[in-house]
């Protein structure tokens, strides 16, 4: 018995194996509170509801918070703020008090109670961002510690290697391919993650903190919209194919992608020059995320990257098999392997 799980600041996935097939539980890692009293709470419960009582405040949880958030708001509700424990990629323990408790009542509803005592548990870490003096010492030790009051063994993993072991990326070598050799890059909602891996060993690792909600606000700042409406446009409407310049939103959307790309693969180049690899072989890059969702992504990237003078050959770029579930399933495998282990 082993688990994983994604640590994400906009979704928490949890993974086990069934069979032969892996099963994933999504959660969204969001909350908000309302001020107690009986009849919301009875409301709430009866409803089904996902909920935690914290200082004699209710704080719903997850899809419940977005679907009470909308419903509240355009009734014109004071109070109807959707909050995340996390952000930036890390616990937003500093603006939300509650943030720690939120989310361990979310990380239960996403992979529940261990099924046999001690089981591994997996979870997704951030690198430490390259453009931010935060790092993940805080974070990491109190995930930890969520998991281990659940009852787990608990173990981080980088992001961004997780996506090594769930796609298996191959870097050429001659007339063979070597495996788990590659770069991955896993666009989230608080952070980029980038690790460039030789046989599964992650040789250069970091983060940058500004990724889908970054790109969001920034956007939102732009065109005079609320973040959210951005957020659903996004979500829904962009294609990089087809962008509509006359459409304030999605013009933005496609600009700051752009920056964000750009930004992405120029710290990766410093990185790998820093580092003094050379590498004459040409490396292949996979990239993961939810801000890497909207329609023709992969065209974006691939003219972005034509754009760049890199320091090594790219082999080719492809798209995760599972964009939302990659991490999570990387994690996963990790688990297996520590829970083999233990029993060998």
């Amino acid at each position: 018995m082993a688990t994983g799980l994604d640590a994400g600041t906009m979704f928490l996935v949890g993974s086990r194996q069934s069979d032969e097939n892996v099963q994933y539980i999504s959660q969204r890692n969001c909350f908000m509170t309302i001020d107690d009293g009986e009849d919301a709470e009875d409301m709430l419960t009866s409803a089904g509801a996902k909920m935690v009582k914290i200082d004699n405040k209710l704080n719903v949880l997850g899809e419940d918070a977005i679907i009470f958030s909308n419903l509240l708001s355009s009734f014109g509700a004071e109070k109807a703020t959707l909050k995340r424990p996390m952000r930036d990629g890390v616990l937003n323990s500093q603006e939300e008090k509650n943030s720690i408790s939120v989310l361990s009542s979310l990380i239960e509803a996403a992979i529940g109670k261990p099924r046999t005592e001690g089981e591994v548990c997996v979870f997704s870490e951030p690198g430490n961002p390259i453009n931010s003096e935060k790092n993940n010492i805080f974070h990491s030790a109190m995930l930890s510690q969520i998991l281990t009051k659940l009852g787990y063994s608990p173990m981080s993993l980088n992001e961004a290697l997780a996506i090594i072991y769930a796609e298996n990326p191959k870097m050429g070598i001659g007339g063979s391919e070597m495996p788990m050799s590659g770069i991955s890059m896993s666009l989230g909602a608080g952070q980029v993650n980038v690790c460039m891996a030789v046989r599964g060993y992650p040789v250069i690792s970091f983060s940058i903190v500004g990724s889908g909600d970054y790109i969001d606000k920034q956007v939102s700042i732009l065109s005079g919209q609320q973040v959210s409406n951005v957020t659903k446009i996004k979500e829904t409407k962009l294609d990089f194919d087809n962008i509509d310049y006359g459409n304030m939103v999605i013009a933005g959307l496609d600009i700051h992608y752009s920056d964000l790309l750009e930004n992405i693969l120029k710290n990766f180049s410093k990185e790998f020059s820093k580092s003094g690899n050379t590498y004459e072989f040409p490396i292949e890059i996979v990239v993961s995320g939810g801000t890497a969702k909207p329609n023709g992504f992969e065209n974006k990237f691939k003219e972005i990257l034509n754009k760049m003078d890199l320091p090594f050959e790219v082999k080719g770029v492809r798209m995760s098999s599972d964009l939302m579930n990659s991490v999570s399933k990387g994690c996963l495998i990790k688990a297996l392997q520590i829970e083999k282990k233990k029993q060998s």
